[in-house]
């Protein structure tokens, strides 16, 4: 495919393009102007890299969602995403801790469009992170190893750095309309 001339996304029948906004995000004044950064963090692309740390650091592999003011969502990060991916994120240049985050979707959401799971890495130690659906807390690590059997809002959040494994402290959430 000539990229120049297509740039684009080509999705067969299996898969959907569903927004997803992250919205009202605080503390507010941090998030002023910054990017949504988003990579590519499928189980056989990570495969593919060999190196995480390469991959994570490689810029250019990473897309980004410029921040907009407005009132409707309110200050947001919009865009469009293939279902049945998982995506890393983080805010601006080397990642900003959020205390909270709204995430709305978009009401063409179907019950049969596959997950995207996001992971979100943060340095701030937390007493507890907590997911809620329509104000009912998710409860912690409920993602399924078969993703047909996730729910919106099922997360695992991992709150303590393993020093000696090298595991950061991150969470991962899933959406979709189930």
């Amino acid at each position: 495919m000539n990229k120049g001339v297509y740039d684009g996304v080509i999705c067969d029948n299996t898969v959907s393009v569903r927004r997803i906004a992250f919205n009202s995000a605080t503390p507010a004044a941090n998030f002023v102007g910054m990017h949504l950064n988003l990579l590519p963090y499928d189980d056989e692309t990570l495969r593919l890299q060999g190196n995480l740390t390469t991959y994570l650091l490689d810029k250019s592999a990473w897309s980004n969602i410029l921040w907009r003011k407005s009132k409707n969502p309110g200050n947001h990060f919009t865009a469009a995403f293939v279902t049945g991916h998982k995506l890393r994120f983080h805010f601006g240049k080397t990642g900003l801790n959020f205390e909270n985050l709204n995430i709305e979707m978009s009401e063409r959401w179907e019950s049969w469009d596959k997950d995207i799971q996001f992971f979100h890495n943060f340095s701030d130690v937390r007493v507890a992170i907590n997911m809620t659906v329509d104000g009912v807390q998710v409860v912690n690590d409920t993602i399924k190893s078969n993703p047909g059997l996730n729910e919106l809002g099922h997360n695992y959040v991992h709150n303590d750095t393993d020093i000696e494994g090298g595991v950061p402290m991150m969470m991962s959430f899933v959406v979709n309309a189930k």
